[in-house]
């Protein structure tokens, strides 16, 4: 373990996940947008929130396959919040929409460079028995990102819509913290070198860490996942409104209830990963379909708030589970690699989401409240039907020992 103040890295670490949703400030500007370029379609001006997320799928999967084995986790860092700074930054002082376009697809680059490395460096700088507790806090951390910036994004864009954009100069502040703070993990060993070779001949070159199936199941599993949750995220408020519950501010209001579920419940993973381990992940999921019940039988705006609740705190103390999976099962080497992959299912599973939500609706002939509802019970049925089998599995299956810097009883 590199020597260096434990405490600046915790920071760097989580000051890393803050700057996942600086683009989030740019989405109270969309109005303005559209009324400066009106001459281009509204659905082209939302891609100016869309298109980075897209673009940053190849170059997280470059990540995962260079960081730390072709290029040092520090260079990829510094490059990603530099690129990320002046691309976000630049539309500041542009007014050819087309220009302004092309820097968001480079900033979708940058975040492309940057995602997978924060799980990373928790699993390569962090002691063993503080991981979880850092990787709950991660989330915590998200969650104020995307209330934070969007809230900044709201005032600034009272100003002047250009001036949305200056949040992502917030990447200048990671640079100095990378640069001053975040030492570069050590060399793991590639593995045990064969057996000499006949006549007492030179060993053999130490074998290459392979990724273990279960790596890509969990990735694919979890793709699965984003692909049946996102369309229950963009219901909530239509469900509200349609059902005479309240009006857009009130939506915004159980959505943000959601957001502080999910707050508590990463300041407590830690403690409560420490106790369960592979079964923190069970115990989340069934606590959020406990919140997707009340969500589907609630016929008042007070139960709307609890389910909503419960399902953010349930969600979220079962999400960082999957991390700390992947960080068990995966050898050191391949982390990032790892982490890029789960980003890109995910990433694949939310694209599809909305043309599965409204393909699936065709197809069973529902429109109206049963149309908006449907998804929550897709949903619903996918995640009790996949703790239920994962419960049943890992209570038949003796934990496997950990490998080496992942926590035990999560190696499967």
């Amino acid at each position: 373990m590199v020597k260096k103040n434990m405490f600046m890295i915790k920071f760097a670490i989580l000051a890393m996940t803050f700057n996942a949703f600086c683009g989030g400030s740019l989405t109270p500007a969309l109005a303005d947008i559209m009324k400066a370029f009106p001459q281009v379609p509204p659905s082209v001006v939302m891609m100016l929130v869309t298109l980075p997320s897209l673009i940053m799928v190849p170059f997280t999967l470059l990540t995962g396959v260079i960081a730390g084995r072709y290029v040092k986790y520090r260079t990829c860092l510094l490059l990603g919040f530099g690129l990320f700074a002046i691309t976000g930054a630049a539309p500041v002082f542009l007014n050819d929409f087309n220009v302004i376009m092309v820097m968001r697809a480079l900033n979708g680059a940058a975040t492309g460079l940057i995602g997978p490395l924060y799980m990373a460096l928790i699993f390569r700088l962090i002691p063993v028995e503080e991981r979880a507790g850092l990787m709950g806090l991660t989330g915590v951390f998200m969650s104020l990102s995307a209330m934070v910036f969007s809230m900044i994004g709201g005032f600034l864009a009272v100003m002047d819509w250009h001036l949305t954009f200056l949040t992502n100069l917030f990447s200048v502040f990671m640079l100095i913290i990378v640069f001053f703070f975040v030492p570069e993990p050590e060399d793991v060993p590639a593995g045990p070198a064969t057996a000499g070779g006949p006549m007492g001949g030179p060993a053999a070159a130490p074998q290459k860490p392979k990724m273990p199936a279960m790596v890509w199941v969990i990735c694919i599993l979890f793709g699965i996942y984003n692909l049946l949750f996102m369309p229950t995220t963009l219901n909530i408020s239509p469900i509200i409104v349609t059902g005479g519950m309240g009006n857009a501010a009130i939506a915004g209001t159980v959505i943000t209830v959601n957001t502080l579920g999910g707050m508590v419940a990463g300041l407590i993973f830690g403690k409560v990963f420490q106790k369960l381990t592979r079964f923190t992940l069970p115990l989340g999921f069934g606590i959020g379909c406990v919140g997707l019940i009340l969500f589907l039988a609630a016929n008042s705006l007070p139960l709307i708030f609890v389910a909503m609740a419960v399902m953010g705190f349930g969600f979220a103390l079962g999400g960082p589970a999957i991390n700390m999976a992947i960080g068990a099962i995966a050898p050191p080497q391949l982390i990032a690699l790892a982490t890029s992959a789960l980003n890109v299912c995910m990433g694949i599973g939310g694209f599809a989401s909305s043309l599965f939500a409204a393909g699936l609706a065709g197809a069973l002939g529902v429109t109206g409240m049963a149309a908006l509802k449907l998804p929550f019970i897709v949903f619903l049925i996918g995640v009790a039907g996949f703790t239920v089998i994962y419960v049943l599995y890992n209570l038949m299956k003796k934990p496997a020992p950990a490998v080496p810097g992942g926590p035990a009883g999560m190696a499967q």
